[in-house]
């Protein structure tokens, strides 16, 4: 039996400023000019297989009813892909511009991610629509639910539409304890209070202070009800989701780092604890008494908490009575 593929697009301009707004959504569209705010327009590919994909990945295709050149500005670098990698770019036959491309997806789980130029002068023509539906090809099927997506490309933040009554978002998660040798899995699961727009409710989830956070967890393989693939802030240290049915979920393990060959073996972590929460963004406000949750991670059932040791100054002089700091303290928080 073929594989199914679906497509969904995931939109938003994020905050780029070195501070503790970094990464917060600006707005869940896109935009074709920032002006002085520092951040990013991007616009996600969210690409999902139902079944087995081949050894040597599985090629999908998207078209468009536009030249990628004309907004995207990563074209002439590859842009950003997990769960595959880019095959090629498709043209146009009559005009020769590039109007779609193609990924080899090698895990359920895909995402092709591509930032929108920033253009200097400000343009004053409106909302542009563009389509991108997924190809035709012998070597899947097509979801017909999920085979194509709008994005509504803006002049700027002042143009793009902002949501009245936003709803409130919960996160809840099933399980707090994960084990890598054991392979249980957690289900993060989203519940709106409120309207879901047609087009979904694009969240921020992030655990603050652990970069790599998103990567103690095999996102590839997780199970995803509701939404679409998620992808992760400039420091992995958490994730955007878009919601497209109350009660969306993510069931997801913890990632074992020594299955990995390209990963040095013998890995130990010890225990690791890691709170996410909902951040506070256009489009939706946060149930102050369910958004937030901390799962901790162990290697194995026999994981201790790993200390480090370390003493200041180095040397003690008897005569001068030099006061030694040893403290003891938590590593891999």
């Amino acid at each position: 039996m073929k594989p199914k593929i679906s497509l969904q697009t995931l939109t938003g301009t994020f905050n780029g400023e070195r501070n503790e707004l970094r990464d917060t959504i600006l707005s869940n569209d896109v935009v074709e000019s920032l002006g002085e705010q520092e951040g990013a327009s991007v616009v996600a590919f969210s690409i999902q297989t139902e079944g087995e994909i081949p050894e040597d990945g599985l090629v999908v295709t998207v078209y468009s009813d536009i030249v990628l050149t004309d907004y995207f500005a990563n074209l002439g670098r590859e842009p950003f892909v997990v769960g595959g990698e880019i095959d090629e770019a498709v043209y146009d036959g009559e005009t020769g511009e590039a109007t779609g491309f193609s990924v080899r997806v090698n895990s359920p789980n895909a995402l092709v991610s591509f930032s929108v130029e920033s253009k200097e002068e400000v343009e004053t023509d409106g909302v542009e629509a563009a389509n991108f539906t997924l190809a035709e090809r012998d070597t899947y099927a097509i979801d017909e639910a999920s085979a194509g997506s709008i994005v509504n490309f803006y002049d700027n933040l002042e143009t793009a539409p902002v949501s009245e009554g936003a709803p409130t978002v919960s996160l809840n998660v099933s399980e707090t304890k994960l084990i890598e040798t054991e392979g249980n899995t957690t289900t993060f699961s989203f519940h709106v209070d409120g309207e879901i727009p047609e087009d979904g409710l694009l969240v921020y989830v992030d655990s603050p202070g652990n970069r790599g956070a998103v990567g103690e967890f095999d996102v590839f393989n997780a199970e995803i009800s509701g939404g679409a693939v998620p992808f992760g802030n400039f420091a992995a240290s958490g994730f955007y989701f878009k919601i497209l049915e109350n009660g969306a979920s993510i069931t997801v393990a913890a990632l074992d780092e020594n299955t990995n060959p390209e990963i040095e073996e013998g890995i130990v972590e010890g225990i690791q604890d890691y709170t996410f929460q909902l951040v506070d963004s256009p489009g939706y406000a946060v149930n102050a008494d369910a958004g937030a949750a901390t799962i901790t991670i162990a290697d194995n059932p026999d994981s201790q908490i790993q200390v480090s040791y370390e003493t200041e100054p180095a040397t003690l002089v008897e005569s001068e009575a030099t006061v030694i700091d040893a403290p003891f303290s938590k590593i891999l928080k």
